[in-house]
């Protein structure tokens, strides 16, 4: 649903329930391309913080095993109730925090997450995530992981004031709420981390994954602005076959 005073431009953009933001009910290029994998993946597939289930959805259509995970309860109900039925015995549903899953070491072929980690209060938070994500992996798994940029929650001068310390400190650092868009923050959490694709690659290695790709990129149809140029960041890693 189009948001009343914002400059988003398509209907495939909806409100989470529970103020992290919005999703985006469509594949971005990096999502495409972890796509293509999907049927040479034989393991479970983690949908982590999937929203509506949108992308959960279209990973069953592949015939993908998959693990469909979000904050919200209520957005975990959407998608129980909208799965097509010859899906369901391969759809898994867990509700809560990613930090707070039991799941087995190396057992899953895939991780997608999908435009959340920014919203992590901690590089401890993001860290820990991260590192989750690799034990859960099997070798020659494969994460598609993506955040988005600063420049979508913040005016241009807020921006230019964060970017000012790229490459200079460990972390750009985490933007609060009163540096939000005023028209954005009511639905977004205390704070947002400035995540590059810098930042983002550095992390991946620390944790021992091999990084195929990673890079910003644009979101074709949904952003307006003349200024945002690279909407989201992403990468495709691999945990390696030792």
């Amino acid at each position: 649903m189009e948001r009343e005073g914002t400059n988003y431009a398509t209907s495939k953009v909806k409100p989470t329930l529970n103020k992290y933001g919005w999703v985006i009910e469509q594949l971005d290029p990096l999502c495409a391309e972890f796509f293509t994998m999907v049927p040479s993946i034989q393991a479970p597939i983690a949908d982590f913080g999937c929203g509506y289930g949108y992308s959960s959805k279209k990973l069953l259509e592949l015939g993908a095993t998959v693990i469909s995970n979000d904050l919200d309860d209520r957005h975990m109900e959407d998608l129980r109730v909208t799965v097509n039925p010859d899906h369901a015995d391969r759809l898994t549903i867990m509700s809560g925090n990613v930090a707070d899953l039991d799941i087995k070491a190396e057992s899953l072929g895939g991780i997608l997450a999908v435009n959340w980690i920014h919203f992590l209060p901690t590089a401890e938070a993001i860290r820990d995530v991260l590192d989750k994500f690799y034990r859960w992996l099997a070798p020659g798994g494969i994460l598609c992981v993506t955040a988005v940029q600063l420049i979508q929650y913040v005016e241009p001068e807020i921006y230019k004031k964060y970017m000012k310390g790229r490459g200079k400190k460990e972390w750009i650092g985490w933007v609060t709420q009163e540096e939000m868009r005023e028209d954005m923050k009511d639905n977004l959490p205390s704070t947002i981390c400035a995540i590059d694709e810098v930042i983002l690659r550095r992390e991946l290695l620390r944790v021992g994954f091999s990084v195929d790709k990673c890079f910003p990129y644009s979101a074709p149809d949904v952003y307006e602005d003349d200024y945002i140029k690279d909407f989201a960041v992403g990468a495709i890693a691999s945990k390696p076959v030792i």
